[in-house]
């Protein structure tokens, strides 16, 4: 549930409130003026067909911050795919993770890549991530200080580091994790 979560709510940034990018949603790429419009679409739309709620409950809830009525949208729409006690578990984890920026909570949902034990640099594990598409990109997030290993930022890709049985929170940007474990 956090990960529909999570995509519902990274859709835009407050500055593009309140229109939703569909392209957040896995739609594929916008190519015709049909499918623009409909990524610009106001959230008001977005509560009219998703949300069961009166016109005036959508006036009060867009009437207050962007960021809550895209968590309230976020999460009727996660409690149509789950229960509503899980879309609210999503919630709450998110708001502890991403709003608290507790720099020691990570999703319950991340994934683990094993790999054997050894010594690995900085880059060697940014590409076993997967978040990388090329190891210039990686290169380029990690000296821009967007990759943390345990909360500890790294600029260095060549530094070194040794995975054994403990697990290992990596990071890159402000949402994305992964747990990396060394295993025989």
């Amino acid at each position: 549930p956090i990960l529909k979560l999570r995509a519902i709510l990274s859709a835009t940034s407050f500055e593009t409130a309140p229109y939703l990018d569909i392209m957040s949603f896995g739609t594929p790429k916008i190519d015709s003026f049909a499918a623009f419009e409909y990524a610009a679409m106001p959230m008001r739309k977005y509560f009219e067909l998703l949300t069961n709620f009166t016109e005036l409950k959508i006036d009060e809830i867009l009437a207050g911050h962007p960021r809550d009525a895209k968590l309230i949208l976020s999460e009727c729409i996660t409690a149509d795919f789950c229960t509503p006690e899980e879309a609210q578990n999503a919630r709450a984890e998110f708001l502890e993770i991403f709003s608290k920026r507790d720099e020691n909570a990570i999703p319950e949902d991340a994934p683990l890549v094993i790999i054997p034990f050894g010594k690995y640099t900085v880059l060697d594990l940014a590409m076993k991530s997967s978040f990388f598409p090329s190891q210039s990109e990686a290169r380029r997030k990690i000296a821009e200080g967007a990759v943390k290993i345990n909360g500890e930022k790294y600029e260095n890709f060549a530094e070194i580091l040794e995975i054994h049985t403990d697990e290992k929170v990596f990071q890159m940007g402000k949402r994305k994790f992964c747990k990396i474990r060394g295993e025989q």
